[in-house]
C-alpha cells in the first residue's frame, strides 16, 4: 500500500508541470516581497506536586520554572506563485532537571525530521539549557488548482478540539503553554481542489535520515455533501495503518463533529493482536454575548481500565507512533470562553478522567496591555488518587499542578 500511495504521489507531481500554460508571468522574479515578524515570550511557573511522585520531588514543595523564547519569522514571495516560509526559536529555560525529564516522558517524542541538531543544549550539573528549533523552512508553490510544499512544515487534520484520533503528527501534552505554532515536520505535501468544497491531500512525511521505515504517507478526501464537512483519509506510518474519518455538520447553529481512527498494527507475534481504535465526538456552540462552549468525549481502546497498567500504555510503541499520550480508555473534556471587554478574555478547560477517576482544571486569564503585548495567568490544577505503595491510582495525579505568569509581544 505504500508503494501504491508512493506511485500516486509520483503522478499528482507530474501531472502538475505536464501543464504547459506557464509564462514568464508567472514566475516573475524581478517582483519581489517579503515580511518580518515575530514573537517573545515569557513564561514563568510554579510547579507543585501536592501528593507523592515518580520523580523523587518533594510533596507540597513548589519548583520554580522559567522559559524565555524568541520566535524569528520571515517569508519571502519570489513571485506571484512561490512562497518561502521559515521560522526559528530561540531561547532559554531554568528548572529541575526532574522536571524535564517528566515534560520529556509526558509528551510523544515521534520526530518527523530528515535531520535536526540537538534542540536543548546544557550541562548535566545545570539546571539552564538553552533551546532552539527551526520550527519552520519551506517552499510552497500555488498554482491553479495545485498547492505544492516542500520542506518543513506544520500539517493538521481534524476537527476535535482536544484530541484528534486522526492526526499522527506532532501532539503536544495539555500543559503545553507555548503551543501557538504547531511542531514542524518535514514533508512533501500536495494539495489539489476538485471544486465544490473537495479536495485531494497527498503527503510524504519523512522520517529520520530519510528513513523509509520511519517515515509517513497519507492520502486524504475532503468534502461537503448534504451540508455536512466529511474527510477520509489512509496512512502508513512507521509499520502500521491508519483509516481514519472525519465528519463536522452545523445544526441550528450547533457544530457537531465526529472524528476516529481505526490503527492496524504490525503484530507483535503470530497470535497477539495490537488494533485499536481512537474516537472523539463532540459540539461546539458560540451564544450571541461571544460566548463559546466546547464540549467533547474522547475514546482511546489503547488505554487500560487498570490503573496499575497505565505505565504499560505510555511506553506503548504503537501507540506512541500515532501521537497518543493519554492512558485510560474514557474523557469528557469541557472548554469554555467568553471575551470579558475588548481587551480582557477568559476560558476555563477541564479534563475528567472516567475512570479513576482524576481531573485537570485550567482557568485562564488573558490581558491586553497594550498593542501587540500580552499578560497571561494560566492555572492547572490537577485533582487524582495519589500513588500509594509505588501504585499508580489515577493518571491526573502524575502530572504537577502549575501557575503560570506569562508575558508575550508580537513585533
Amino acid at each position: 500500500m505504500k508503494k501504491l500511495l508512493c506511485l500516486i504521489l509520483l503522478i499528482f507531481s507530474i501531472s502538475l508541470f505536464a501543464d504547459d500554460d506557464f509564462s514568464e508571468e508567472d514566475f516573475d522574479f524581478e517582483e519581489k516581497s517579503y515580511e518580518t515578524s515575530g514573537s517573545f515570550k515569557i513564561f514563568n511557573q510554579i510547579n507543585h506536586y501536592f501528593q507523592k511522585n515518580f520523580l523523587s520531588l518533594e510533596k507540597n514543595k513548589p519548583y520554580g520554572s522559567n522559559t524565555d523564547v524568541i520566535n524569528l519569522k520571515f517569508k519571502y514571495f519570489p513571485t506571484n506563485y512561490l512562497t518561502i516560509d521559515s521560522s526559528y526559536h530561540i531561547g532559554s529555560v531554568i528548572e529541575d532537571n526532574k522536571l524535564s525529564l517528566f515534560r520529556t516522558m509526558s509528551t510523544p517524542n515521534i520526530s518527523y525530521r530528515i535531520i535536526d541538531f540537538d534542540e536543548s543544549i546544557n550541562n548535566e550539573n545545570s539546571n539552564t539549557r538553552f533551546v532552539h528549533n527551526i520550527n519552520r523552512l519551506n517552499i510552497k508553490l500555488n498554482y491553479k488548482k495545485f498547492e505544492i510544499t516542500l520542506g518543513r512544515q506544520a500539517i493538521s487534520k481534524g476537527s476535535s478540539k482536544f484530541v484528534n484520533p486522526i492526526d499522527l503528527f506532532s501532539a503536544v501534552s495539555f500543559q503545553n503553554l507555548n503551543n501557538e505554532e504547531k511542531r514542524g515536520i518535514d514533508a512533501l505535501r500536495i494539495r489539489y481542489s476538485l471544486g465544490n468544497f473537495t479536495e485531494l491531500d497527498l503527503s510524504y512525511v519523512f522520517g529520520k535520515h530519510f528513513d523509509f521505515e520511519k517515515s509517513s504517507i497519507y492520502l486524504a478526501f475532503k468534502s461537503k455533501l448534504f451540508e455536512t464537512d466529511m474527510e477520509f483519509i489512509i496512512a502508513k506510518f512507521y509499520k502500521n495503518y491508519l483509516f481514519g474519518l472525519d465528519i463536522s455538520r452545523d445544526i441550528e447553529g450547533i457544530l457537531f463533529y465526529l472524528e476516529g481512527a481505526f490503527i492496524l498494527t504490525e503484530p507483535r507475534s503470530k497470535t497477539e493482536v495490537d488494533n485499536f481504535i481512537k474516537l472523539s465526538l463532540g459540539l461546539n456552540y458560540k451564544f450571541s454575548n461571544d460566548l463559546f462552549i466546547v464540549f467533547e468525549y474522547h475514546f482511546n481502546q489503547k488505554g487500560s481500565m487498570d490503573n496499575n497498567k497505565y505505565l504499560s500504555v505510555a511506553l506503548d510503541s504503537h501507540y506512541k507512533e500515532s501521537g497518543g499520550y493519554l492512558l485510560s480508555k474514557h474523557y469528557l473534556m469541557l472548554m469554555i470562553s467568553y471575551p470579558i471587554n475588548i481587551i480582557f478574555n477568559s476560558s476555563f478547560k477541564t479534563i475528567v478522567n472516567l475512570n479513576d477517576p482524576s481531573f485537570v482544571l485550567n482557568p485562564h486569564l488573558d490581558y491586553n496591555l497594550q498593542e501587540n503585548l500580552y499578560i497571561d495567568l494560566d492555572l492547572f490544577f490537577t485533582l487524582g488518587k495519589s500513588i500509594k505503595n509505588n501504585k499508580v491510582r489515577s493518571e491526573f495525579s502524575l502530572y504537577p499542578s502549575i501557575y503560570s505568569l506569562n508575558l508575550r509581544y508580537y513585533f
